[in-house]
């Protein structure tokens, strides 16, 4: 068994309540290593200031860009 690793889930469309997370707990029993960022993020230098933030903060082994 691989041992399960963070993931960086990047949504500003979809609602994480609403749309999200119906779908994530039909594929998946455990949630707590998913980390969603739902402000619309532009990869601008103040986009990428946050990104890299973001990336710091969570180490995702996997980022998903959901435009």
């Amino acid at each position: 068994d691989v041992p399960a690793q963070n993931v960086l889930l990047l949504c500003s469309e979809d609602g994480l309540k609403d749309t999200i997370k119906p779908r994530m707990e039909k594929v998946c029993k455990d949630h707590s290593k998913i980390f969603a960022y739902e402000a619309p993020l532009v990869l601008n230098d103040l986009g990428k200031a946050t990104l890299e933030s973001l990336m710091s903060y969570v180490k995702p082994a996997l980022v998903i860009i959901d435009p």
